[in-house]
Order: C-alpha cells, then structure tokens, then sequence
C-alpha cells in the first residue's frame, strides 16, 4: 500500500472516530445535570462502551477498505501502520477537544476534578496522614492540568492503538501467494 494511500485512509477514518469521541463527551456534556457528579462519576456505562466499539470499529474499517483496495491483500505491516495511524489522528483530534473544553469551556474543571480526586482520597485512605494527603495532593496538581490530561490522553491512545493495530492486523493480514 503506498504512504499516500494510507495517509488518506488513516486521516479519514482516523477524523470520523475523533468527531465521534467528541460527540460523545459533547453528549455526556450536556447530559450531565451536576458538574461536579460528572466530573465524579466520569465513567457513563453505555458511551464507555460506545467509546470502545468505535475504537475498534474503525481502524477495523480502514483495514478492510485498503485491503478491498488492494485486491483483498494487506501485509501485517501496511496494517499496523493504517490501524495505529488511525487512533493516533483520533487522539489528536480528542486532545484539542479536552484542551478546548478545559481550558475554553468549562475553565473550572480541573479544580472539580482534584476537588473530586480528593474526597476519593479521603473515604478510600481514612488512615492516611495529613503530611502523606497533603504530599499526594500536591502529586495530583501537578497531573491534572489540562496540558498534562492531552500528554497521557495522547501516550494512553498510543499505547492502545498499538495494541488494537496489532490485533487487528493480525487477523486482516493477507499476502499475495508466490505461485498465484
């Protein structure tokens, strides 16, 4: 498969499954009646799960398109490019949207979120000192700024879109046989 062809498939599919991670948080947004519950209680079952199908959806997809496309051959690694290319444009777009709702937004959400970190802190480790919450505290800050949030949404999508590409290249790949 060229580089051109990938490109073009990687960054379709790649912009269809950020717009659909965006719509997602957009909807859990505006579903949402208390702020800081949300920011509690982040994890909403069905657009988790929803998150999830798409994700392996479409790198899936672009992987059975460029194959079609290639007369129903992929290597192993044209399809481990194509799927990781594909969440890696997927996690860019989600990083501008996290960038864009915490810092644009809802400006308020990080302090939410360590406010929310912190009463979990609490009820889990009732026994913890003030020296120890202060010192994890201070940890915390340091991990929930938005600019920090994009680093490991970023390092989080490339870790799984490895593995997602090679799952799912695995199981596409086709090579030409030499006799044909």
């Amino acid at each position: 498969m060229s580089a051109e062809i990938r490109k073009k498939l990687a960054v379709n599919y790649g912009l269809l499954l950020g717009a659909a991670g965006v719509v997602i948080s957009v909807i859990q947004y505006v579903t949402v009646e208390d702020f800081n519950m949300a920011v509690r209680d982040s994890g909403n079952g069905a657009l988790a799960i929803a998150g999830i199908v798409l994700t392996l959806l479409f790198p899936l997809l672009a992987l059975l398109k460029a194959k079609k496309e290639q007369g129903g051959f992929i290597t192993f690694g044209e399809g481990f490019k194509l799927a990781f290319s594909v969440v890696i444009y997927s996690a860019l777009i989600n990083v501008v949207w996290i960038l864009l709702y915490t810092l644009v937004l809802e400006p308020g959400y990080q302090e939410a979120a360590q406010e929310a970190a912190i009463e979990q802190m609490y009820e889990q480790n009732p026994d913890m000192s003030d020296d120890q919450m202060d010192q994890a505290i201070s940890m915390m800050g340091n991990f929930t700024t938005p600019w920090m949030m994009a680093l490991f949404g970023i390092l989080f999508s490339a870790i799984m879109g490895a593995i997602i590409a090679v799952i799912e290249a695995a199981i596409i790949q086709k090579k030409p046989s030499e006799f044909s």
